[in-house]
């Protein structure tokens, strides 16, 4: 186990190795706010037409 130890320590140790997981690391926490955000509006727009379809009926009065 001691050899693993050593390459997993190199590994995680690399600039560039290092580099490119911070850019990984960023590009999927911008995916996941932008996945987050979609469904925010998503649901927004949802509640919003099914407002206006009961604004539209005669029997319903929104203020």
């Amino acid at each position: 186990m001691e050899i693993f130890d050593s390459i997993n320590l190199y590994l995680h140790t690399h600039p560039t190795l290092l580099a490119e997981m911070m850019f990984l690391f960023r590009l999927k926490a911008w995916i996941l706010c932008g996945l987050a955000l979609y469904f925010v509006v998503l649901m927004h727009r949802t509640q919003k037409k099914e407002q206006a379809e009961l604004a539209k009926r005669d029997d319903n009065f929104l203020a």
